[in-house]
Formats: C-alpha cells, sequence, structure tokens
C-alpha cells in the first residue's frame, strides 16, 4: 500500500515539474502616446493634438498573424498585450488628424517582463486626407473642404493649392488686387501670415504652389522665379529663371514642366544660401509630348491631340504628371467632340530624369463614332489636379463630361466628378464618383442639327395691352401660324405682363426676348434652346433692366434693342439701349453664366447724344450698334452709323455709311434709311439697312415704297472700327419694290444660313380699293451663294400700313 502511494506522489511530482519545465514565458507589451517615449504631440511639433486624434496600432508577429486596435479619439492613447519572450515584431502606429495622418514603426523582439516601445513619430505627415472643393453659382467662386470645414475662394483665374508636411492648406487666389496667398491648419482653421508677399508674387500673372514633404519647405513660383514661404510669411527668392509651368519639390529637388511655349520637364537641386536660393539643374532636360493622344481616321498618322499639362506630384523616385483637353459643344461644330486625360509617370535619382515614361489611365490611339471620342469608365476625363496621398497610393481629381448624339446633334449628356487612386506599388487605377464639382460643372448643350432648325414668327396680341404673340415654325414653314403660341402676354387678377418686339440670340443659339412684366418695369427673358431646336419655356430666367442710377427702365424708358454675348467661359454679357425723352443710352449688364438672374456688374455706356440706337450685335469682341444722326439744320438730313463697344464700355471706334449727310426731302421724293436687323456670325458682322421711300402722314405722296440691302464687314471685328471695311452681299431691284423687301429681326439660328423677318408694304393711292398693301415675308439667305429664298408668311410681324380716310399712309 505504501509503495503504491508513493508511486503515485512521485507521478504527481513529475508531471507536474514537466508542466513547468515546458510553459511559453511571455513579455508585455505597452505603447503609451500620453506618458510614455513617444515624440512629445502639440501644434509647435507640427503633430495634432492627442484629443482630437484618433490612434491606429497594427502588430504583425513572427508567424505573420497580426493584432489591430483603433483607439477613438475620446479614448487614452494607451495599449498593453502579452507576447511570448523573443518573439519579432513589427508594430506601426498611425496617428489619424482632422485631415492627415503621422506614423511610426519599430521592430522589437519581445523580452522578459515589461517592454515599453519607443515610437517616435514623424514630423511630416505619412498621408493628406483628399482635399475637396466645387465652383459655385457666383462666377469665379469656389468652396474648399478640409476636416469638414468649409473655406470660401474668389478668384479669377482658378485658385491653386498645395499642402505642408504639417497637413496645412495653402491656397494662392488673385483679386482684383493681385494674388493673395491664404493659409489654414489641417483641423481647416485660418492660420494667415504675420507679413504680405512681395509685389513680384502678388503682381504675377500666375502663381504655382508646391510643398516639399520631406523637408516641409513650401514653395511659390511666379514670373519663372522660385520662391520658398517661410513660416512667417517672408520670402527667399531664386535667382536662376525656371520653367512657367506645373511644379512640384520632393527632398530639395525641384521639378519643372516647361508650358505651353515647349513642354521639356526639368530638374532642380535647390539649395538655401544665406538669403537667396541656388538652382542648379541635374541630368538632361526631358521633352515630355503634347501629342499623347491622337484619334485614328483615315489620315496617318491620325489627329493628334495637343494636351495641356495640369499638375505634377513627386514621390519617392517616381515624378507623376496630369494633362486633360476637351473639345466641346459650342456655335462653330469642332471635328470631334471629347474629354479626355491622363497620367505619366517618370523615374528619377540624384543624376536626373529618366526617359521612359509610362502611361496611365489613358489610350495612344483613340477612335471617334458619329464624332464623339469616348474616354471611358476605366480612363480620365479630365484630370485637375492631385488632391492627397497615402502611404500606397495617390489621389487625382477627374474632372470632365460625356457625350450623347441626338436627332444629328452633339450634346453634353453627364458631367462627370469623380476622384481616382492610383496604387503607386500595383500600378492599378480605380474611381468612384464624388459630390465634389471641382473646377468645372459642364451643363448640357447641342450644336444644332445640320440644315434645319426653328424660326420665330411674331405679331400684335389681339388685346392691345398684351403686346406680342410668339409662334416657333420649323425652317420653311412660314405660311401658316401654329395654333398654340411659344410666348404670349397674360392679365391674371389685373396683373399684366406682355411681351415687346425686343429680342435676339446669342452664340449658341438661346433666345432673349424683353418683357414688360407685372410691376410696369422691363426685364429680359432668357429661353434655352433644346437639342432640336425648340426653346425651353419652363426654366425661364429673367434679369431686371436698370436705367441711370438704381432705377428700373418702366414705360417711360423702353428698350430698343439688345445683344447678348456668352462667349466667356465664366461671365456674359448684356447690351441694350432704351428711350430717355429724345435720347438714347446705352448700358451693359454683365451676369455669372451659371444664373442670368445674378447681375454682377450693370454700367453706363457713353454714347453721344446725336445718335439714336436702332440695332445691336455682339460677340467676345464686344457690341456693335447701329444708330441713327439727324441733323436739325435744313434742309433736314441723316446719317447712319455704326459704333463699336469693348465689354468694358470703352469705345472702339465707329463707321459712317455716307460720308456726307443724306436730305430726307419730302412726299414722293422723301428718303430714310435705317438699320434695324444685325448679327455677328463666326466672326463677321452682317446688317441689312431698310430703305423707306414715300413720306408717310403728307397729302402730297401718292406712292410709299421699301427696300433693302445686305452687307457684311470684310476686316476681323478685333479691330479699331475705324479701320473697318465693307461689302454689299444682296441689293433689291427697281422691280422689287412692290415685294416691300424691309429687314426687321434676325428670326433664327439655322446653320449656314441668315433668315430675317420682312415686315414690308407698298402703298399706291393709284389702286383704288388696295392702296394699302402689308408685304410680311420670310427672307433665307445661303451664307456663300447669298442666294436669296422669299417666302410669304400669316404673321403680320410688328408694323402695318396702312391708308387713312384723310388719304394719308401710316405705317405703325
Amino acid at each position: 500500500m505504501k509503495r503504491i502511494l508513493f508511486f503515485a506522489l512521485s507521478l504527481v511530482l513529475i508531471l507536474s515539474s514537466c508542466s513547468l519545465f515546458f510553459q511559453e514565458e511571455y513579455g508585455t507589451i505597452t505603447i503609451d502616446l500620453e506618458g510614455g517615449k513617444a515624440r512629445s504631440i502639440n501644434s509647435s511639433t507640427g503633430l495634432p493634438d492627442l484629443a482630437d486624434s484618433e490612434l491606429e496600432i497594427d502588430i504583425v508577429t513572427d508567424g505573420n498573424s497580426s493584432i489591430y486596435k483603433k483607439i477613438l479619439a475620446s479614448e487614452p492613447k494607451f495599449f498593453q498585450a502579452d507576447f511570448p519572450v523573443g518573439s519579432r515584431l513589427e508594430i506601426t502606429v498611425k496617428l489619424n488628424g482632422p485631415s492627415s495622418s503621422w506614423s511610426a514603426h519599430n521592430s522589437h523582439t519581445v523580452k522578459e517582463g515589461n517592454n515599453d516601445i519607443q515610437l517616435l513619430l514623424n514630423k511630416n505627415a505619412s498621408s493628406l486626407a483628399n482635399v475637396g472643393f466645387s465652383t459655385k453659382a457666383a462666377a469665379n467662386t469656389y468652396e474648399f473642404n478640409i476636416a469638414g470645414k468649409t473655406i470660401d475662394i474668389s478668384s479669377n483665374p482658378l485658385p491653386v493649392f498645395t499642402r505642408d508636411s504639417r497637413g496645412r492648406l495653402y491656397i494662392a487666389y488673385k483679386e482684383s488686387s493681385g494674388w493673395r496667398l491664404s493659409r489654414y491648419e489641417s483641423d481647416g482653421t485660418q492660420n494667415n501670415f504675420a507679413g504680405s508677399l512681395p509685389s513680384t508674387i502678388t503682381g504675377a500673372p500666375s502663381v504655382k504652389l508646391a510643398s516639399d514633404p520631406i523637408t516641409g519647405k513650401v514653395y511659390a513660383a511666379a514670373n519663372s522665379n522660385l520662391y520658398l514661404i517661410k513660416d512667417d510669411g517672408s520670402v527667399i527668392a531664386g535667382t536662376s529663371t525656371i520653367p512657367a509651368g506645373p511644379i512640384a519639390v520632393y527632398n530639395n529637388n525641384l521639378f519643372a514642366l516647361e508650358s505651353p511655349a515647349s513642354t521639356d520637364l526639368k530638374m532642380f537641386t535647390i539649395t538655401e544660401e544665406g538669403s537667396g536660393l541656388t538652382l542648379t539643374e541635374a541630368g538632361s532636360t526631358v521633352s515630355v509630348s503634347t501629342g499623347q493622344i491622337t484619334i485614328s481616321g483615315s489620315v496617318t498618322p491620325g489627329t493628334p491631340i495637343n494636351v495641356d499639362f495640369k499638375d505634377i506630384l513627386v514621390k519617392k523616385d517616381k515624378i507623376y504628371i496630369l494633362f486633360a483637353k476637351n473639345s466641346l459643344p459650342s456655335g462653330t461644330p469642332p471635328a470631334h467632340y471629347y474629354s479626355l486625360g491622363g497620367m505619366i509617370e517618370y523615374t528619377y535619382n540624384s543624376s536626373g530624369i529618366t526617359n521612359h515614361p509610362q502611361k496611365y489611365g489613358f489610350n495612344d490611339t483613340v477612335t471617334a463614332e458619329d464624332g464623339i471620342v469616348t474616354a471611358g469608365e476605366a480612363n480620365f476625363y479630365g484630370p485637375a489636379c492631385f488632391i492627397g496621398y497615402d502611404e500606397q497610393s495617390i489621389s487625382i481629381a477627374d474632372d470632365g463630361c460625356t457625350f450623347k448624339k441626338v436627332d444629328g446633334s452633339v450634346r453634353i449628356d453627364k458631367n462627370v466628378n469623380r476622384v481616382f487612386s492610383f496604387n503607386t506599388s500595383t500600378k492599378s487605377l480605380y474611381s468612384y464618383a464624388t459630390e465634389n464639382k471641382w473646377f468645372k460643372e459642364y451643363e448640357e448643350s447641342a450644336t444644332p442639327p445640320p440644315g434645319t432648325g426653328k424660326v420665330l414668327l411674331w405679331q400684335k396680341n389681339t388685346n392691345s395691352n398684351l403686346g406680342m404673340v410668339y409662334y416657333q415654325v420649323d425652317e420653311g414653314g412660314y405660311t401658316g401660324l401654329p395654333t398654340t403660341a411659344f410666348i404670349a402676354g397674360s392679365n391674371i387678377s389685373v396683373n399684366i405682363e406682355n411681351p415687346t418686339d425686343v429680342f435676339c440670340y446669342d452664340q449658341e443659339g438661346n433666345l432673349y426676348v424683353v418683357w414688360n412684366n407685372t410691376s410696369n418695369l422691363y426685364c429680359v427673358r432668357r429661353y434655352e434652346k433644346n437639342y432640336d431646336g425648340s426653346y425651353n419655356t419652363e426654366n425661364v430666367k429673367e434679369q431686371a433692366l436698370k436705367g441711370s442710377g438704381s432705377t428700373y427702365l418702366n414705360s417711360s424708358n423702353p428698350p430698343i434693342a439688345i445683344a447678348v454675348d456668352v462667349s466667356d467661359s465664366t461671365n456674359g454679357y448684356l447690351y441694350y439701349g432704351y428711350k430717355d425723352g429724345t435720347n438714347t443710352p446705352m448700358r451693359i449688364s454683365r451676369w455669372n453664366k451659371a444664373n442670368f438672374n445674378t447681375v454682377m456688374e450693370n454700367k453706363n455706356v457713353q454714347i453721344g447724344n446725336k445718335f439714336k440706337i436702332t440695332a445691336m450685335a455682339a460677340n467676345k469682341e464686344g457690341a456693335f450698334v447701329a444708330v441713327k444722326q439727324d441733323y436739325t439744320d435744313s434742309p433736314l438730313r441723316y446719317k447712319i452709323n455704326i459704333l463699336k463697344y469693348k465689354n468694358n464700355g470703352t469705345n472702339h471706334g465707329d463707321w459712317y455709311f455716307h460720308n456726307s449727310a443724306q436730305s430726307y426731302s419730302s412726299g414722293d421724293n422723301y428718303k430714310d434709311e435705317n438699320i434695324f436687323a444685325m448679327k455677328v456670325v463666326n466672326g463677321i458682322l452682317f446688317f441689312l439697312i431698310a430703305r423707306q421711300k414715300g413720306q408717310m402722314n403728307n397729302l402730297s405722296t401718292n406712292t410709299v415704297k421699301i427696300e433693302a440691302e445686305l452687307w457684311k464687314t470684310q476686316s476681323p471685328l478685333n479691330g479699331n472700327f475705324d479701320n473697318q471695311r465693307y461689302q454689299d452681299l444682296w441689293k433689291s431691284q427697281d422691280e422689287d419694290h412692290q415685294h416691300g423687301y424691309a429687314p426687321y429681326r434676325f428670326i433664327g439660328t439655322v446653320p449656314n444660313k441668315l433668315i430675317i423677318a420682312s415686315d414690308g408694304y407698298y402703298g399706291d393711292k393709284s389702286i383704288t380699293g388696295n392702296e394699302a398693301q402689308n408685304k410680311n415675308k420670310v427672307l433665307s439667305f445661303d451664307i456663300g451663294s447669298w442666294t436669296l429664298t422669299s417666302t410669304d408668311t400669316n404673321a403680320k410681324f410688328s408694323r402695318e400700313l396702312k391708308y387713312e380716310p384723310s388719304n394719308v399712309f401710316e405705317w405703325e
């Protein structure tokens, strides 16, 4: 019995000893950013406050197993865990601030007992969260978003920005007084400089910004010079001339692209010496082709697209360059429609740049179908700039559009706002949609279908208080009028509003009509052109017409002519003349193209009281104003002139149709001339002269008739109008008098044609019972051959000839 007990006791002791012998020993890992051996964290070091930051901890062991822990901003930045003694750990921590992250790494072998891990967070951010920004409704205004805060910026040209190694955002923007630079902390709080930029930067035509992620220094480029922007806002200027295109800086190396004069990519070493920067070019210049994309076709090797270079980013030993180009629907259809872009990658070392580019996000050769080149979802539509990065990837704002052909018309189908992410290790691209609008919102627009379109006809409302009634008809369909009006006045609860016969078109074919609204004030209403040539009446915007001072035009000051120019990318210009007693003043209204209702500036144009405005036309060069000059001395005489004004209101010359004043005379010998119809097409000003013969309201007049002439300018419209030359294209003949050609308004935007409303007449007292004959016609000229097609219409237009019981003719 004793032997059995002894054996059992011995077995227990042996098993216990074995268990103790084979037991694994552990050590405790401690990560304490608040009280341990981590780098001091506060604003003075450039690192974020712990209370506002979350901490990510990733620990990989020998066996490639891992532990991941996220500590929220509200929690203590403290972590402990036990690992077997002797284990090899790869420890990575990331401190996430409001818009940036800082990381640290430590390789550690676990020892017995407590292991305090020393982590020195890099003062330079390892990742910068994407900066969001959007164009706003008001022209030249933008909203930036960082760390949940919005920053409103106004700038023309586009603002530029960069992020420094602390995650701070720098935005350069141009006001009327010059360029300004604002700085914001990584949480979006503004932290501007104590000093101001030198005039060499503020007065420059363009400014570029770049930040060195290794040294933390921020640079500006202006007037082909490089400037170091110090933390207090003072600058150190470079002594060498640099390329004028996009720039990037990495580890004291400057990378600059010469654009648009040439496309040379250069690398410089930056040395800060005393009060200046010395730039030493490294290696040979690399030529970067603008013809990155070619449209294949019958012509070999195809049609190259000369792209614009947008931005540069350097990361480690790689240089990334963005480019983009678009061709959009406009008044004159282009050969191809496209919205394309891409990214090129170069490698460099201390000796310079290696000329073996890699290409991403585009195809070298593309094809056009129905004139449309499609980028494809996997490729860029219009890369604008780099907006952020982390250890593995870089982010790019993609700002473009797609196209669609409907009934022979190409239009913008969709606005594309995306973020592209490029993995720098795997070289893969992927994109996702974003609510950011970036720099440009592409509105749906269209080129008119070839050879057809809508034509505008009108006549007085049967209710004389309701102004005019407008109709849309197809080209050639002028005989009858539709049963439903396109535009008509209304009288609702004694609130009367009525359209006038003063209207015009812009270069895109949109229609503008002067109305008298319910407040007895005049306004212009804008009707957008649909892809089929008709006009949209559901989203009509209007702009009130100002007179002198703060007053608005009313029935005492009716508008007599308008013209609109929308050639600028951001601003539209409305020119108008109106009656003010015996004078006809002129004004210019500048509005934001995104919203016709938003008038940004309205100013008077100095036009002599001796001139009476009769018609207007406009394009990017300004306004062309037809005027009548009456002489009050005996005999009564007149001249007709065309004046030119730039869109800032300054006079740019004038032209007299007659070198000497013309006599009116009286009775059957009476003569009067006016220009009522003007239009600019493809940089040429067309105008028609109506010549009345025979005096109205005169008992001695037996015959009244009217004739017409079509003229065009011969010299470019950007020159002074004093030097302009003209060519007559068509004149009505004597036998045409009974046709009564009286050009009054251009009434269509049909390609390759001039279509005019002729509100004419013929009167003869000898034709008993039919003395007064109204000749309402539509005149259509083929541009080039100037062949006239004249078609009678049932539309009565604005005036009618009457033979009164008092034996006189009246035209009103």
